[in-house]
C-alpha cells in the first residue's frame, strides 16, 4: 500500500532554499526566478531540480514592502505609511497605483507650480470707494476657487469685516454730503446777515449822530482815531548797481511807510556837490545813463503829508 503524498507550502524568499522533503524522500534543492508586478504581488517561474511533486520556490527580483493599512483619517500627502526602515512615502493611493510611488487621491488638487510669483497688494493709497470695490472683487475671485479651499482669515470672518467697512464708508459718504450741503446753507445765510449788518451799522451811525457813548450802547465798536503822521524817516538801504550796459545805473532803496513820493538826487563826486534831481515819484527804482568813467554820488529822501524826510546816507559809484 502506497503511502499518501504530502506537499509543503513555503513562503518565497530570495536565495537558495532547501525545501522539506516529502514523506519518504530526500530533501530537494530548488532555484526560482521571480517576476513581481507593480502591486508587489510576485509570481515566479522557476526551473526546479527534482520531481514533479516538489514545491516551487519563488525568488523575486526585488522586494517591495507593503504599506500598512490607513487608520482613522487618511494620511496627508508626503507622510510615511507603515513602519520600519523599508517604509515608503505615504499619502492616499488610487486603486491600482504601484506601491512606492506617491500620488494624490482622485479629486485632490495638485499644488500649483512655483514660478516665482509674488503677491502685490497695492491698497496703501486707495480711496475708500476703490478699496470697497477691490475687496468685493477679491471675495468674488476667491469664492469656489480650487486653489484656496480654506482661506485665511476664514471666509465668513473676512466677509463680515468687508461688510462692516462697506457700511461705514457708505455712512461716511452720506455724512460728508450732508456736511457739504449744511456748509452751503450756512455760507449763504452768512452773506445775507453781513449785508443786513452793514445796513444796521449805517443806521446806528446816523441815529447816534456820531456820539461815541451812543454808538457803544448799540453793541457796536468804535473806530480808533487815526494817529497823525508827524515824521517820515529817511529811506535806507540805498544801493547803486550797474545794469550791464555802458553807463546805465540801477538805483534802488527801501520803501518808507506813509511816503507819497521820493526825491532822488545825483551829483558828480566833487566838492561842493551840485545836486540834480533825477526822479520824484513813488517808485523805489530808477535807471539813469551816466558818463562812463565818472564817479557819481546819490542820495534820496521821502516826501509825504508831514513834509520831506532827511536825506539818506550818500552812496558813491563810478559809471562803467
Amino acid at each position: 500500500m502506497k503511502s499518501p503524498r504530502t506537499s509543503t507550502t513555503t513562503v518565497a524568499t530570495p536565495g537558495h532554499l532547501k525545501s522539506p522533503a516529502p514523506a519518504g524522500g530526500p530533501p530537494t534543492q530548488g532555484y526560482g526566478n521571480g517576476h513581481g508586478n507593480g502591486n508587489g504581488n510576485g509570481s515566479g517561474h522557476g526551473n526546479l531540480k527534482g520531481g514533479a511533486d516538489k514545491p516551487k520556490f519563488i525568488r523575486p527580483r526585488h522586494q517591495v514592502p507593503s504599506p500598512a493599512p490607513l487608520q482613522g483619517a487618511a494620511a496627508a500627502p508626503g507622510a510615511m505609511v507603515g513602519a520600519g526602515a523599508g517604509s515608503v512615502p505615504g499619502g492616499r493611493y488610487d486603486s491600482g497605483q504601484s506601491y512606492g510611488a506617491v500620488s494624490y487621491a482622485v479629486g485632490d488638487p495638485l499644488p500649483p507650480l512655483d514660478d516665482g510669483g509674488v503677491v502685490k497688494l497695492g491698497i496703501a493709497n486707495m480711496s475708500h470707494n476703490d478699496l470697497v470695490a477691490f475687496l468685493n472683487n477679491h471675495i468674488a475671485c476667491m469664492t469656489g476657487n480650487a486653489f484656496y479651499p480654506t482661506p485665511l482669515p476664514a471666509a465668513a470672518d473676512f466677509l463680515a469685516a468687508v461688510t462692516a467697512y462697506t457700511n461705514a464708508v457708505t455712512a461716511a459718504i452720506a455724512a460728508e454730503t450732508a456736511l457739504r450741503d449744511a456748509n452751503t446753507v450756512r455760507n449763504s445765510q452768512q452773506a445775507i446777515i453781513k449785508r443786513m449788518m452793514k445796513g444796521r451799522a449805517g443806521y446806528v451811525q446816523e441815529a447816534s449822530n456820531g456820539n461815541r457813548a451812543a454808538i457803544v450802547s448799540s453793541g457796536l465798536g468804535l473806530v480808533s482815531p487815526k494817529t497823525p503822521v508827524t515824521f517820515l524817516p529817511a529811506p535806507w538801504n540805498l544801493r547803486v548797481d550797474l545794469n550791464g550796459e555802458a553807463g546805465l545805473m540801477k538805483i534802488r532803496w527801501n520803501k518808507v511807510t506813509y511816503a507819497l513820493t521820493y526825491d532822488l538826487q545825483c551829483s558828480v563826486n566833487t566838492m561842493p556837490r551840485v545836486w540834480e534831481t533825477l526822479q520824484s515819484s513813488s517808485q523805489t527804482l530808477a535807471l539813469k545813463t551816466m558818463e562812463v568813467g565818472v564817479a557819481y554820488v546819490f542820495r534820496v529822501c521821502a516826501v509825504g503829508s508831514p513834509g520831506r524826510s532827511n536825506w539818506s546816507p550818500e552812496v558813491i559809484r563810478g559809471a562803467a
